[in-house]
């Protein structure tokens, strides 16, 4: 449910994201552009809201998908960001932005080869210096995680 203590100045913010789309109401992009703009606003359970709003009435929308998982994320619940992120990227794999958060989420709820695997993927696809250079930053954080967990191998053991 959106918050009732929306101030006049964040409903109108809202309600603005909604009118300069140019999209009918019960259009799922107007939904999510209003989830863009409360998390503009700082306001995650209204972003969320929206975002589920948009995913009701499309559920193949990655738009929303990428967005509930940006809220959710924000929010502090990693593994609903992952899910999203996940489903977002599983009906479109060209958002690499979302691919590098969507393995840093992977990273921090304990699947570093799913991580690993995703960031590849970016690296093979990005043009994006800065998407280089922050999937490399999170592989090196995969590295260390996975050494961090790898037992030392025993001398003299066969």
């Amino acid at each position: 449910m959106i918050s009732p203590s929306l101030s006049a100045d964040e409903a109108k913010g809202l309600h603005g994201a909604v009118v300069e789309s140019g999209l009918p109401l019960g259009e799922p992009r107007a939904f999510v552009a209003a989830a863009r703009s409360a998390l503009d606003l700082g306001r995650v359970d209204d972003a969320l809201a929206l975002a589920r709003a948009a995913l009701a009435l499309s559920p193949t929308n990655a738009s929303a998908w990428v967005v509930l998982g940006d809220a959710a994320w924000l929010g502090g619940d990693v593994a609903a960001a992952r899910n999203a992120w996940e489903e977002a990227l599983s009906l479109d794999d060209k958002d690499l932005g979302t691919a590098v958060s969507c393995a840093r989420a992977q990273l921090l709820s304990g699947a570093p080869s799913a991580a690993r695997a995703l960031l590849t993927f970016v690296l093979t696809r990005t043009t994006s210096d800065e998407l280089r250079s922050a999937a490399l930053t999170l592989l090196d954080a995969v590295d260390a995680a996975v050494a961090a967990i790898t037992p030392p191998a025993f001398a003299g053991r066969s």
